[in-house]
């Protein structure tokens, strides 16, 4: 039997904690590859990030999907000016979080 998918990822804020357009948000899409634009300012952004406030429209994976997503490396930058590898949505703090359908 595979796991089902139920389990979406909440954006709880940056680690650093500065505001973004995506805390208190759930993903619906995410790409470490592509570059992205933040909601409202339109600045770029060093991955593609698509979020929502309403849980039902967020995407569900399983949850090792889900945490895999988080560790994506970004493939055409994969490491950091510090050595360390290049993982945009690690940059904020996120909850992996099981829904009912």
């Amino acid at each position: 039997m595979s796991e089902q998918k139920n389990t979406v990822i909440y954006v709880v804020g940056m680690v650093d904690g500065t505001a973004t357009a995506f805390d208190g948000q759930f993903v619906v899409d995410y790409d470490p590859g592509r570059q992205g634009f933040e909601p409202g300012t339109g600045r770029p952004m060093f991955c593609h990030l698509v979020t929502t406030a309403e849980p039902e429209r967020a995407t569900r994976y399983t949850t090792a999907e889900a945490f895999e997503l988080w560790r994506a490396v970004d493939p055409g930058n994969p490491t950091r000016a510090d050595g360390k590898p290049n993982r945009p949505l690690s940059a904020f703090t996120v909850s992996i979080v099981k829904v009912s359908r």
